[in-house]
């Protein structure tokens, strides 16, 4: 078992791997690979093996973050933090994590309130604003103290985003 660390230490070290998850009593453990540099460094072992090609194995990336909206949990890691389901902050999460576009996109405040109120009035979107930085606030506050994931959310007073390493 030690040298599987090992192993993985080095693959996180030269990049291959993003990250690893130890879990005791586990002889399953989630990675996170870094796809291109996984192929690079397949790529220079090809050129070095030249007389045994070497074939590619299927890996299962394991997706950070999901939120279920029919039940208000949001799973990061495998930790679930229970969420009110019609409460803005569930809507803010149903909303950033809809799909892979969603996922990556930086968020303008009127963008997310558009959304979510569905509404294109200058004055509610106005009015609404003063709910967005709380809101992502409140949520990054919560699912701190739940789970202890300190950086979920990268959020100012105007644009709110997920942490690409919990995509």
């Amino acid at each position: 078992m030690v040298s599987y660390f090992k192993n993985l230490s080095y693959l996180k070290n030269i990049g291959v791997i993003q990250d690893f998850i130890e879990e005791q009593n586990s002889f399953s453990y989630p990675i996170i690979v870094n796809i291109s540099k996984f192929d690079e460094i397949m790529e220079k072992a090809k050129i070095r093996a030249k007389k045994s090609p070497i074939k590619k194995v299927p890996i299962n990336i394991i997706a950070k973050a999901s939120y279920d909206s029919q039940k208000g949990i949001l799973k990061i890691n495998k930790k679930e933090v229970q969420l009110k389901k019609d409460s803005f902050r569930a809507q803010l999460v149903e909303l950033l994590l809809k799909d892979d576009k969603s996922a990556k996109k930086e968020w303008s405040w009127d963008e997310v309130i558009e959304e979510i109120e569905d509404t294109k009035d200058t004055d509610s979107l106005k009015e609404s604003k003063k709910k967005f930085y709380p809101a992502c606030d409140g949520l990054s506050k919560h699912i701190a103290h739940k789970i202890s994931v300190n950086d979920f959310l990268i959020f100012n007073k105007s644009t709110v985003f997920v942490n690409p390493k919990y995509l």
